[in-house]
């Protein structure tokens, strides 16, 4: 009697080109989604840098001109009493998403700028402002700096982060 059943199913060679293959799209895939978390941490820094472009705007608009440097304490102008500042105008009014997993610095008046930063470290976000306190690499950081004389808010990282 013949038996005339073939037998089906794959060869180990074909067993192993299928792991292969496997092989390099993971390869492929990690190299090309390995910085997703550090573009989501960029982009929700310049999300909330372009809220403090917003809100210069508002009041720009508000106090019919720009903003100055420095600080005071109060609100922007025209209520009376108040102080026509960048740090009141804007700063102050944008609010800081700690919670959210992203802090800025304290205003530095004599520069007129602050960081933000991906970190809920308030100090490592201030130190950063100098020279060595950028802290981990995982942290992302931008450094806000307003101009007075031409109104302009220009976001950059710091030239000594890693950002």
């Amino acid at each position: 009697m013949k038996n005339t059943r073939s037998q089906g199913g794959f060869t180990l060679i074909e067993l192993v080109w299928v792991i292969v293959v496997l092989g390099i799209m993971t390869a492929v895939a990690t190299i090309r989604f390995s910085n997703i978390t550090r573009d989501a941490k960029d982009a929700a820094l310049r999300g909330l840098a372009g809220a403090y472009g917003g809100q210069l705007a508002v009041a720009i608009s508000r106090i019919k001109g720009r903003p100055t440097g420095g600080a005071t304490l109060g609100n922007c102008l025209p209520a009376p009493g108040t102080s026509n500042r960048f740090i009141d105008c804007v700063y102050t009014l944008v609010p800081n998403p700690t919670a959210a997993g992203i802090t800025r610095s304290t205003y530095n008046t004599g520069a007129n700028r602050f960081n933000i930063c991906t970190d809920t470290n308030t100090t490592a976000c201030t130190n950063a402002l100098t020279a060595g306190g950028c802290g981990s690499t995982s942290q992302r950081f931008v450094r806000v700096t307003y101009t007075p004389a031409t109104g302009a808010l220009t976001v950059s990282p710091p030239a000594f982060c890693a950002s």
